[in-house]
């Protein structure tokens, strides 16, 4: 028996970076449920105190913040991880590195400041993440080839409060085709990242 089901591991844009996925869809059995709650209760634990906390504060729901944040500046993002992984030159690093933002959270309709941006690998995160990172990976990266695409990135998006809040992350898959090809070099991506998601800079 099967004790979890993944419908959809990241429901991503696939082919052109012109969608953004959907929460991961995961269904289980009330006795898969509670064996898994030890675990799951600390993650649950930190979302909660998240979403209390910005609250607290006036702020909106810190996950949903995020996801919008990644719709708003898609375009941006895509291009921001195809630079910043090569992946024009060294198209096998999406399958074990990210685009790490840290954002600090701002009223709307900001909702957050880019304070910086790092190619992460897998494996800073926590196990269970880093392998449901590779399986999501894997499965866009499958589909954007079948659909003609030449591959796929995840950024992943953390949200720090400067008052001591706790953070949530979150993470998007943008798919890619052949015009990734066709990024001109730049001096420093970062830099141009910032420029883009803070223009007051």
């Amino acid at each position: 028996m099967q004790c979890m089901r993944i419908r959809d591991i990241l429901r991503a844009s696939i082919v052109t970076p012109t969608r953004i996925p959907r929460p991961t869809h995961i269904s289980q059995s009330k006795d898969c449920q509670r064996a898994a709650w030890p675990k799951h209760k600390p993650s649950c634990k930190r979302h909660s105190e998240a979403f209390a906390y910005a609250q607290s504060k006036g702020l909106p729901h810190p996950a949903k913040s995020l996801q919008k944040y990644a719709n708003l500046h898609m375009p941006v993002l895509s291009e921001a991880a195809a630079r910043a992984l090569n992946v024009a030159a060294e198209p096998a690093r999406p399958a074990s590195e990210c685009l790490m933002l840290t954002l600090r959270p701002m009223p709307r309709p900001r909702l957050f400041f880019l304070a910086d941006a790092q190619v992460w690998p897998f494996g800073l995160f926590e196990p269970a993440e880093a392998r449901k990172m590779r399986a999501a990976w894997e499965e866009a990266h499958r589909q954007s080839i079948a659909q003609g695409g030449v591959g796929a990135v995840i950024v992943a998006l953390r949200s720090q409060d400067t008052n001591g809040g706790p953070g949530v992350v979150h993470f998007a898959v943008f798919g890619f085709d052949e015009s990734v090809k066709e990024l001109r070099p730049m001096g420093s991506w970062q830099d141009w990242l910032k420029k883009q998601l803070n223009p007051e800079l």
